[in-house]
């Protein structure tokens, strides 16, 4: 064996295979590909608030992280922001607070929510304004279903169970746990 036979060799062994570093390459994105569809589809989702029916407490463009996973094992308490698929069938999503649980009954007398006939603390909406409904003022949950209302009462403010009745749980995209925009209000909702 001569010397340049041992300089081919060396060099031949020094320098990876390029079909290799393609073919690993490929399965770190497709894993990576895999585990963000995995994330997206099972652990939480990222939503834009898009309209006014949450304000006060959030704003037109703030933007949420909403869980996915506890779906699975729980419904969502009273009170908590939730993601919802729209319930008239759009592509949209809704975002808002639950007011009521499966089995209970939902009231609205003179501008006042009542849950199980007794009048519920609203701190989130602005003080002093009326919850009004155009039709029903009377509803009964019945197993796996939930009333969601906006926190913007104001007339119009918000397109909610109040039109559009109780929606199931299996509308319920996320239960939303952080703002993370803008930064300046990054915290729970």
């Amino acid at each position: 064996m001569n010397q340049n036979d041992n300089e081919f060799n060396e060099s031949e062994s020094k320098t990876p295979n390029k079909k290799y570093e393609v073919i690993e390459f490929v399965k770190t994105i497709a894993w990576v590909l895999i585990l963000a569809f995995v994330i997206r589809t099972f652990v939480f989702t990222a939503t834009v608030v898009n309209g006014e029916s949450m304000t006060p407490t959030l704003q037109n463009g703030d933007r949420l992280i909403a869980l996915k996973f506890p779906l699975y094992y729980r419904g969502p308490e009273y009170s908590e922001i939730v993601v919802l698929k729209d319930p008239q069938g759009s592509k949209r999503d809704f975002i808002k607070r639950v007011i009521a649980l499966p089995g209970d009954k939902v009231d609205i007398i003179d501008g006042k929510v009542f849950v199980n006939d007794k009048e519920i603390s609203e701190p989130y909406i602005d003080e002093g304004l009326l919850t009004m409904t155009a039709d029903s003022n009377s509803w009964k949950l019945g197993e796996n279903q939930y009333f969601v209302m906006g926190d913007n009462r104001h007339p119009g403010g918000s397109h909610d169970s109040r039109a559009f009745g109780q929606v199931d749980k299996k509308e319920l995209v996320g239960i939303s746990t952080v703002r993370f925009w803008p930064i300046n209000r990054i915290g729970n909702p």
